[in-house]
């Protein structure tokens, strides 16, 4: 278990690993570096997160709205209806 007394491990994590258990993608971005963002794969057995490679999700953060990753989400649900 946790010895660390913090949000990330009480909360974010546990948080994060529900999501994925019902399907979502999560992504973490590096807080040094803005560019690094890799993709949540699960969790080890000690509970910490395991990171899948670096991903590119917008050329820069102008872009506000993921627009290819809004076009697939939305495809997805026109599709299962």
């Amino acid at each position: 278990m946790y010895n660390l007394l913090d949000e990330e491990h009480y909360v974010e994590n546990p948080f994060l690993a529900q999501l994925q258990r019902v399907g979502w993608k999560i992504y973490r971005q590096n807080k040094a570096d803005p560019e690094d963002i890799k993709e949540l794969t699960g969790f080890n057995s000690g509970e910490e997160p395991v990171y899948g490679a670096q991903t590119k999700l917008r050329e820069s953060f102008r872009e506000v709205i993921l627009e290819d990753e809004l076009k697939k989400s939305i495809k997805k649900i026109v599709l299962a209806q």
